[in-house]
């Protein structure tokens, strides 16, 4: 569906007419859907530029192009287009974490982890933002800034199972790297993990995501917890009963290992 079509999930406040799209932006934005569907995307992305330049108060555009500017290795373009936009006011977080992006793309460090920090103050319990910032940290070997960013994330109250569950991976991405046993990190992704473990929560992919967490942290009795659980709500998932097979080998557990290895066959 067009970018540009209204939605009644948005209605305007009584009184308040609708806002008037500049002809030009729309004239691109058209041209751009035109390109798409006939297969030349390097056009169509310089008609999405062209149509968030000339309509920059519209986010759905603007992240659009941006997304693709960066996709195709042009963050310059991407960030004359958020430049502009991140200009007007009210901004929002995720414009500056597209922002914070773009310039980190570039190589211009600072001013990437300003845009990112202006998107986490923005929108502090979206994991994006965070998760730039934390990479910025890394490349430039400033492993406890690094850290630092992790921990303030997860000390955001009322955050979902997603976001606990994807922090957690953050944790344990950022022992990896440093090829660390940080008991500190470790404990904060295992406590993640047990917050979202909490919620109940009921997505496939975020029970996925949790078993896969605990058995990275050393946790194969809560990973299968979170495996059971899956399978319960997605028996049709073979996958996590290859896990699961290969959890109850590891631990000798022959008969469960079997049972599992035959639902696959079934």
């Amino acid at each position: 569906r067009p970018a540009y079509a209204k939605t009644a999930s948005r209605p305007l406040p009584r009184g308040q007419a609708e806002p008037e799209v500049p002809v030009q932006a729309l004239a691109h934005f058209a041209t751009a859907f035109s390109h798409d569907l006939n297969g030349k995307p390097d056009l169509a992305l310089e008609e999405y530029c062209q149509a968030a330049l000339a309509n920059p108060s519209y986010e759905p555009v603007v992240t659009e192009a941006a997304r693709r500017c960066i996709r195709s290795k042009k963050p310059e373009r991407a960030i004359e287009i958020l430049a502009k936009a991140t200009g007007l006011p009210d901004a929002s977080g995720t414009l500056y974490a597209w922002l914070g992006l773009a310039y980190g793309q570039t190589g211009k460090n600072q001013l990437a982890i300003a845009a990112s920090r202006t998107a986490i103050k923005k929108m502090p319990q979206a994991l994006a933002a965070y998760q730039n910032l934390a990479q910025l940290y890394l490349q430039g070997n400033k492993t406890n800034e690094a850290r630092a960013v992790l921990d303030e994330a997860a000390r955001q109250p009322a955050t979902d199972a997603g976001f606990l569950v994807d922090l957690a991976d953050l944790y344990s991405r950022y022992l990896r790297i440093q090829d660390s046993k940080n008991a500190v990190a470790q404990g904060r992704a295992q406590g993640l993990l047990d917050r979202a473990a909490k919620l109940n929560p009921r997505n496939l992919l975020i029970l996925h995501k949790l078993g896969d967490g605990y058995l990275q942290l050393g946790q194969p009795a809560k990973a299968e917890t979170a495996y059971l659980q899956l399978l319960t709500l997605f028996p049709e998932v073979s996958l996590v009963r290859g896990k699961l097979a290969d959890l109850y080998l590891r631990s000798k557990q022959f008969g469960k290992a079997s049972e599992q290895l035959q639902a696959i066959a079934r």
